[in-house]
């Protein structure tokens, strides 16, 4: 007899035990059900996952890499970046030191930003355009010194008007 257990995200269900992956506990969960004719026990074994989520996920010079492949990996030239969807939480000053004086175009959309650091957005002196849609911004800074700044998306963010 197979017990079913509700689960938010992913259930898999085979023969007599219930398969389910907890996102939120971050752990693996197995639960076998017995069924007496007297008393249901239910037992669970937790493991925990290998490597913890990191605290605060920043632009890495890896990362910086792997997307300068056009660019024959070179970093120091780069004059546009795109990091869609790679859960980064801020900007980080690597990349100001790394490529701030060539970089132009920026695009960091749907990501988990939730401000604008003005230490991370002071050497990036060239930047035309900063797209950081679909984040969570909450408020405009760190744009006073970028001189040559034409657009910047803010697009699906939670600017508020003061």
């Amino acid at each position: 007899v197979v017990k079913k257990l509700s689960c938010r995200r992913h259930e898999r269900i085979t023969n007599n035990t219930n398969h389910r992956y907890s996102p939120q506990a971050n752990t693996n969960v197995n639960v076998n059900a017995n069924t007496n004719a007297n008393t249901k026990t239910a037992r669970a074994m937790t493991t925990p996952s290998l490597s913890p989520p990191p605290t605060h996920r920043a632009i890495t010079l890896p990362l910086l890499r792997k997307r300068s492949e056009h660019n024959d990996n070179l970093v120091s030239t780069l004059e546009e970046l795109a990091l869609h969807q790679e859960e980064l939480q801020a900007i980080g000053p690597l990349l100001g030191r790394t490529c701030g004086k060539t970089l132009k175009i920026l695009l960091l959309p749907n990501n988990v930003i939730d401000r604008m650091d003005p230490r991370d957005l002071k050497f990036l002196k060239r930047l035309e355009y900063l797209n950081l849609a679909l984040n969570n911004v909450r408020k405009i800074e760190g744009v006073e010194g970028m001189e040559w700044l034409r657009k910047l998306d803010l697009t699906l963010n939670f600017v508020g008007v003061e």
